[in-house]
């Protein structure tokens, strides 16, 4: 199911998820450490929704029970390209605003937009 392999979705320039972030995507790193219950929940809606390949399923379960100081650098690797790079939307593609965790995924499927702008656009759709 994964579309792409690495990168976050906030454009070029955010490929480098080696642990040197450079701008949104080092909001989205601090966010990860700082917003344990919504990453949680975030990892965990993943797990459900069957998203992961196995390596990255296992490391994703290292993170919920141990937390992502817990990671050795490979892990860290794997969970940074395989998972949040995947799946995480740093800001939304229209106001720039933080996505929230409980918005990932559906920014994920959706193009990158938080669930205010998607209601927007689907509205101006719809008319």
């Amino acid at each position: 199911m994964m579309r792409r392999l690495i990168g976050f979705r906030t454009g070029p320039g955010f490929y480098d998820n080696i642990g040197i972030f450079q701008g949104d995507a080092m909001d989205l790193q601090t966010r990860l450490v700082h917003e344990h219950e919504g990453v949680k929940e975030f990892l965990e809606e993943l797990i459900k929704r069957e998203c992961l390949e196995p390596a990255a399923l296992g490391i994703t379960k290292k993170v919920i029970a141990e937390g992502i100081e817990s990671l050795t650098t490979n892990q860290r690797y794997v969970f940074d390209n395989y998972v949040v790079g995947e799946f995480a939307t740093a800001k939304c593609e229209k106001c720039q605003s933080p996505v929230l965790w409980s918005e990932m995924l559906e920014a994920y499927d959706n193009g990158g937009y938080c669930a205010h702008c998607w209601g927007v656009r689907q509205k101006l759709e719809k008319e």
